[in-house]
């Protein structure tokens, strides 16, 4: 008896499990966030296979207006920049056009403007033949420091200015310093180591076979600018009362 109600006692006090509680709501949570997770891991796909589908599908990048300006803008900058480089270079050339001409209106000019030829006897009575030669500045400011040689002599040929000559009794230096406007210079050019008759001499010009009375000479003179030395020569014959040009040798600049 006692055995079986020990028994009893241990079936009645053994304990069972306890069932599981759910809490309300739980599974519905659970579902709705495995749902959410699929559904981003779908979207991820989605993205990437459409990023995919456009590096397949696209061949070149498409150019925005705003490149096209860009683009537009620096060829017209470029081209500006090279006409206004060649408008640099031609008005510099220009500019100094203008300033030569300046110069060149602004300067002094040395030029022969009369002469007069003679017959004549010298102290002693000897017939001689001398000659005035003239020269004038018609520029409009002064011929700085005038210097130069002239010559006299009763040739066969015409002389030459290229040199002076230094065995002609009848050369002669001069420094005349400064020429003013329109203030002419006289210099008397003569030839008074030969006797010549009056009248002996051939007044035509373009007579290449009888005797001539020659005067030459060769100045140069500094103008305003000091940009270089300036020069005017001349090669004179008998004409009359008056010297004639000679074929060469009239030049200045």
């Amino acid at each position: 008896m006692k055995n079986k109600s020990c028994k009893k006692t241990q079936t009645q006090t053994r304990q069972e499990p306890h069932p599981k509680t759910e809490i309300p709501g739980s599974s519905l949570a659970n579902l709705s966030t495995s749902e959410n997770m699929k559904g981003d891991a779908v979207a991820v796909a989605d993205q990437h296979a459409s990023k995919s589908a456009n590096k397949k599908g696209s061949k070149m990048p498409e150019i925005r207006w705003t490149d096209k300006l860009i683009a537009l803008a620096t060829i017209v900058i470029a081209a500006a920049t090279v006409i206004q480089g060649y408008e640099l270079v031609t008005g510099s050339g220009d500019t100094h056009k203008l300033a030569d001409s300046t110069n060149a209106v602004a300067r002094a000019w040395v030029v022969v403007r009369a002469t007069k030829f003679g017959y004549l006897n010298d102290a002693s009575g000897k017939a001689v033949v001398s000659s005035i030669v003239e020269l004038a500045n018609t520029g409009p400011s002064p011929a700085f420091n005038v210097r130069g040689w002239r010559c006299a002599q009763v040739l066969s040929h015409e002389p030459s200015i290229n040199s002076e000559p230094k065995d002609l009794p009848d050369c002669v230096e001069d420094d005349i310093g400064m020429i003013g406007k329109d203030i002419p210079t006289t210099m008397h050019v003569n030839d008074l180591t030969q006797t010549v008759p009056q009248n002996s001499l051939s007044r035509d010009t373009h007579d290449q076979s009888g005797k001539h009375f020659y005067a030459w000479g060769y100045f140069t003179y500094d103008v305003v600018s000091k940009d270089r030395r300036h020069f005017v020569s001349f090669c004179l014959l008998n004409a009359g009362d008056q010297l004639g040009s000679c074929p060469h040798g009239n030049d200045g600049d």
